[in-house]
């Protein structure tokens, strides 16, 4: 007995039917000019559909079967299961949260929730999204305490990309940088209003942005060092932990990656937890740590102050940080991180900032102006 047409059409795996189109008037030899002639659509509608921006509705598989003589309900079939699977994607991602900051509509079908999250990403396809972060170079320095969900990664990694647009910053000169970091390590003694404001001004000058996005769900990350274009680095902080030690800290590791390492990887994320070991860690992370860790209290002052020393006295550390222009807080963080007292001692020098994120409120108010102009 002979197989039907449908028969002949049959996948076990899901692919976008535009991907078939593509293979058919190629072998074909049928321009997408010429096929959307036949089948009475706009050249724009042919090409959407070979680049998997669009779909495929009941009356265009209807046109395709009459010109291309495959089966209506094949491309019905590729169509549905396709939509099934993008939908299926776009529930591994934390869509409530991205709403809740507004950069996903409130009520939407769903159907449309796909597509909102791609225009997220400013995507066409979820092909397209799978391939950028999967050839993407990214070094995660990951905790083995915390399960996290690499979609949620991607998604706060838009966030900070869509907010560095609003930054205008001059060229990236590394020595410049360098400089500017010594300025940012007197403003830790500063309250935030104080200090961030003046942080994000004086990377700005020094050709990189700096974004605070607090994390989302599933994420557990301190924050990330990325190279949005050959000439533009990006530095997010995650306000995961909001003690004034674990804010300058990650700050001064991140600034690291961006000095140190920029030829080895495009982003560097690092999601450890206080306490936590760094034997595992590879020897970029070791490298920015030490960096941040000399470069907050240089190892000479700080090896004069803990020499032969068995108790440390509130006092003592507060004089000591007033020598090295540090917040005290910074001096106990590093005391506990050696050893040198434990994590439950002197833990009053520790401030805890209250810090304003970068948000949706910017996103919600373009998309409110949009609208009301549409």
């Amino acid at each position: 007995m002979s197989r039907t047409a449908s028969e002949r059409f049959e996948f076990d795996y899901v692919i976008h039917p535009g991907e078939i189109l593509d293979d058919v008037v190629v072998s074909r030899g049928i321009s997408r000019a010429e096929l959307a002639r036949r089948c009475e659509l706009s050249e724009h509608d042919i090409d959407q559909i070979i680049e998997h921006h669009a779909s495929v509705p009941p009356y265009i598989a209807a046109k395709f079967e009459r010109e291309l003589g495959i089966p209506a309900d094949v491309w019905n079939r590729l169509d549905t299961r396709y939509r099934t699977h993008k939908e299926a994607w776009s529930r591994r991602f934390p869509l409530a949260a991205l709403v809740k900051r507004g950069y996903l509509p409130k009520r939407q079908m769903s159907a449309e929730r796909a597509d909102a999250l791609l225009g997220f990403f400013s995507l066409g396809s979820v092909e397209e999204w799978e391939d950028g972060f999967s050839s993407a170079a990214v070094h995660w320095a990951k905790s083995p305490a915390f399960e996290s969900s690499f979609e949620s990664l991607t998604a706060w990694l838009r966030i900070g990309e869509m907010e560095a647009e609003h930054i205008s910053t001059s060229p990236y000169i590394p020595d410049r940088f360098r400089e500017c970091l010594q300025d940012i390590k007197k403003l830790t003694v500063e309250a935030p209003e104080v200090f961030v404001p003046r942080m994000r001004e004086l990377c700005r000058r020094s050709g990189l942005a700096l974004v605070l996005v607090s994390e989302l769900p599933k994420t557990h990350l301190s924050g990330a060092a990325r190279w949005l274009a050959s000439d533009r680095p990006l530095i997010m902080l995650s306000l995961r932990h909001k003690r004034d030690d674990h804010f300058w800290f990650s700050f001064f590791h991140e600034s690291a990656h961006v000095l140190l390492h920029r030829s080895e990887v495009k982003t560097t994320i690092d999601d450890r937890r206080e306490g936590e070991s760094r034997v595992s860690l590879n020897p970029a992370e070791l490298e920015a740590d030490r960096f941040a860790l000399d470069f907050l209290i240089p190892r000479r002052e700080y090896e004069r102050f803990t020499r032969s020393r068995e108790r440390y006295s509130k006092q003592a550390v507060v004089d000591f940080a007033t020598i090295i222009n540090v917040a005290p807080g910074i001096v106990v963080g590093r005391l506990q991180h050696d050893g040198k007292i434990p994590y439950s001692h002197l833990n009053g020098l520790r401030r805890l900032l209250c810090l304003t994120e970068h948000g949706g409120q910017r996103h919600r108010a373009a998309e409110t102006r949009r609208l009301s102009t549409a």
